[in-house]
This record gives C-alpha cells, sequence and structure tokens, in this order.
C-alpha cells in the first residue's frame, strides 16, 4: 500500500497522500476501500477521500500515518 517516507511539517501545513494498492502479482488495484490512520489525531489530523487523505499539522511531536486496505497496512 506504499512507501513509508520521514517529513516533517510545520503547524498550519497541509499534504495530501495517495495510497496505491497493488496486487501481489504487481498491478494498481483502484477499486479497494482505503482507511486512513493516525497514531495522533492532535499532532497530524487526517481528512479522508478514498485512496487520498490531506494532512494538516495541528501540533508538535510525532506521528505516524497509515493506509490501511483488505487488512493489510502500509508500511511503517
Amino acid at each position: 500500500v506504499g512507501v513509508a517516507e520521514v517529513l516533517r511539517m510545520n503547524l498550519g501545513d497541509t499534504l495530501t497522500l495517495r495510497a496505491i494498492v497493488t496486487a501481489t502479482v504487481g498491478g494498481e488495484l483502484t477499486d479497494r476501500e482505503v482507511t486512513w490512520v493516525t497514531t495522533n489525531g492532535r499532532v497530524v489530523s487526517v481528512q479522508p477521500n478514498g485512496a487520498s487523505a490531506t494532512l494538516r499539522a495541528v501540533g508538535g511531536g510525532a506521528v505516524q500515518i497509515s493506509a490501511v486496505s483488505e487488512g493489510r497496512v502500509s508500511p511503517p
């Protein structure tokens, strides 16, 4: 479901992410539901929109954002 990356955001910054769900043999699966998860909503809020999500920095600290599809979680 994607690649993990470290990113620094300043208070109020926004960023849009897109999860790419792929089959085990390759190829993008565009009809899969994606759920977005944050480890701390006081640091980054997540506004989901299907396979995309807009993140907004709302506080200081570290957070992990994950995309989940059919029980599979994006890399940490």
